[in-house]
């Protein structure tokens, strides 16, 4: 039965079941909270009305027991609506605003070193080296010559290439790769005395006086002890043919007066700046590789240098320049090409160094063209035809022969010519 005592034993039951459906779930979704409230209102009805049925005179039996709600026979729930009301609007108040100061920027770029290298080059007349023309071959104009230039090659006699009689003689093994060059007129008076190497270029003027000589003479001598192994003579009077590149004996002609072939010119190396900070040039290696056609030999050469030396000003601010300038000579008669190639190295005050690669080409390709002829002539026995000995005339000898030659002239009788008696039958 409902008194003051089981009374609060039952509310402290409906609050048990209240705290115990909360702990039962983390997290109580709406709908739930919804339907545990419903069960909980229920309970407190009952409870309510049995209150209010205990404060009453009973008109029930004294026997007959409140019946309770029954645990099991709840109503029946309708199926499960979305909320009538929209889910809870999000917080009024957006999440906090990033920080007003914007983050700090990438840590700055380092400066960079950044160097490049341009090349030039001209003759002395400032042309252009790949404009540069051949020169004019032919030094025999009728006019009197005052000066030509030859290159020693150091080769023999019969390496010769000229449309000249030749005169030229060696003495024991020729010349060597070093020599004592003196040349002189008729008179002995010398023009030109000094040592020079293969390869070397050497200039013959005339005595002041006048032009060159007719002829000039040049003795090729040993360098060491003067004994002498070459000598040679070359037609200077104007008068007889006298081209660029004739080869006698030991010495190429490679000039006469206003025509040369081989010109000084001058190569400039142009170092600029154009990274972020200063640097310091510590390296220029320079090649210079030549492919010359030299008698219808190919004929390569290959220099390689570091001209750090040469370089105006090693240090170099950022947007400035410097120069290096080197001089060297060029072949405009021979057939080939000459290629330059530079690098260039600069340190920064810190930092990686940075490079550069610069080159220049030039292409040489005379005109015209020159040919050279010559005749031998020798017998079945490889007698030279000059060396032919010429053979007694008479066949007579005392003794018999076996064999005779005759060579069919077709001559009447009155065109004979010999020593014998001979009847002839016309």
């Amino acid at each position: 039965k409902v008194n003051s005592s089981n009374m609060k034993t039952i509310a402290s039951f409906a609050l048990a079941y209240i705290a115990t459906s909360s702990a039962t779930s983390n997290v109580v979704s709406a709908e739930n909270e919804k339907d545990l409230n419903r069960e909980t209102r229920h309970l407190f009805e009952h409870l309510i009305a049995l209150n209010s049925d205990y404060g009453q005179v009973s008109t029930a039996s004294p026997t007959s027991r409140l019946t309770p709600a029954s645990t099991t026979d709840t109503p029946t729930k309708a199926p499960i609506q979305p909320p009538t009301e929209t889910p809870t609007d999000p917080p009024t108040k957006s999440p906090s605003d990033p920080p007003t100061n914007i983050p700090s920027d990438s840590p700055t770029e380092k400066p960079f070193c950044l160097v490049e290298i341009d090349i030039t080059c001209v003759d002395g007349k400032g042309t252009e080296c790949k404009g540069i023309e051949n020169p004019e071959q032919q030094c025999a104009t009728g006019n009197t010559i005052d000066t030509v230039l030859f290159s020693y090659l150091g080769t023999k006699c019969e390496d010769s290439l000229t449309s000249q009689d030749l005169k030229c003689e060696d003495f024991e093994d020729g010349p060597s790769e070093k020599s004592l060059v003196t040349c002189f007129n008729k008179d002995d008076k010398v023009l030109f005395s000094k040592v020079v190497s293969k390869g070397d270029t050497f200039s013959i003027p005339s005595s002041g006086t006048g032009p060159l000589p007719e002829i000039l003479f040049c003795d090729i001598s040993d360098a060491e002890d003067g004994t002498r192994k070459q000598t040679v003579e070359v037609n200077t009077s104007g008068k007889e043919d006298l081209s660029l590149k004739d080869i006698y004996g030991s010495l190429q002609l490679d000039g006469c007066d206003e025509h040369q072939c081989i010109l000084p010119v001058t190569y400039s190396y142009l170092i600029k700046n154009i990274g972020e900070e200063p640097m310091d040039i510590t390296e220029l290696m320079r090649t210079l590789e030549t492919n010359e056609v030299i008698n219808g030999e190919e004929v390569r050469n290959k220099e390689k240098e570091n001209i750090i030396n040469l370089v105006d000003d090693k240090s170099v601010e950022v947007g400035d320049e410097t120069t290096a300038v080197e001089k060297g000579m060029l072949n405009v008669c021979t057939m080939g090409k000459y290629q330059v190639e530079v690098d260039v190295k600069a340190d920064p005050p810190f930092g990686v160094p940075c490079k550069a690669k610069a080159e220049y080409e030039i292409v040489i390709e005379p005109k015209g063209c020159r040919v050279d002829v010559d005749i031998s002539c020798v017998d079945q026995k490889g007698t030279d035809c000059d060396e032919i000995e010429t053979p007694s005339f008479q066949c007579n000898d005392g003794e018999d022969f076996d064999v005779v030659t005759f060579t069919y002239l077709g001559g009447e009788c009155d065109q004979s010519s010999n020593t014998q008696d001979t009847v002839l039958t016309i």
